[in-house]
């Protein structure tokens, strides 16, 4: 009898041994799964990725903002962010209409680190300034490319630079990091053909000669 109730005391403490062991493995593996790489997040879980949201520049914005700075008449600035500034005809182009700008940055004007200069160039019309071309950017030579509207001496272009540093959009004041400067550009019609420059020259020289005889 006695041997008996020590064989069903073992078989008691080898099933309940087998058992936590059991429990134990399953537990373990449980956690390891929950927390998998392919585990899916839900819809409006927000991963922090260390790197805060920076609010973009545009152009778009910028001519929002301050587009009645820009355009007003009466608007001007004396510092000097682009100097040596060049307004010629694009050779390149058959278009006389086609003008190149180009401008370096003022020496001694400093940028900040990874700041660029914005070139905006605006053209008066009847209702006022409007944007001529794309606006450009640059740390050193400014180049845009643009169509003149206007042709004739009795026609000029007034031409109006906006010039201010990238990084500084968010708060612009005319002498402190705004230029705006006015050029005027004549764009002379173009020149007749080679046979009408022949013929008027013709005609010039049968009227000189004219001259000549009248006055002998």
């Amino acid at each position: 009898m006695a041997k008996k109730l020590s064989f069903l005391l073992l078989i008691i403490v080898m099933t309940v041994a087998g058992t936590v062991v059991s429990m134990a493995t399953g537990d373990s593996t449980n956690v390891t799964n929950d927390y998998s790489e392919d585990m899916e997040l839900p819809e409006d879980a927000v991963i922090n990725k260390g790197e805060p949201n920076k609010e973009e520049y545009a152009h778009e914005a910028v001519l929002d903002e301050y587009g009645t700075l820009f355009c007003n008449k009466e608007s001007g600035s004396k510092v000097t962010i682009l100097d040596e500034i060049k307004i010629n005809r694009d050779t390149k182009n058959e278009n006389i209409q086609d003008y190149i700008i180009t401008g370096m940055i003022t020496e001694g004007f400093e940028l900040e680190d990874n700041d660029v200069v914005v070139l905006m160039v605006f053209v008066e019309k009847e209702n006022g300034y409007v944007i001529l071309g794309k606006p450009v950017e640059g740390s050193m030579l400014l180049f845009s490319r643009v169509v003149m509207p206007f042709t004739g001496e009795n026609n000029p272009n007034n031409i109006r630079l906006v010039v201010f540093p990238k990084n500084s959009y968010k708060v612009l004041k005319p002498d402190e990091n705004l230029q705006i400067t006015d050029i005027e550009v004549i764009v002379k019609k173009q020149k007749a053909n080679v046979l009408e420059k022949i013929k008027d020259s013709l005609i010039n020289t049968v009227d000189s000669l004219k001259q000549l005889v009248n006055v002998q």
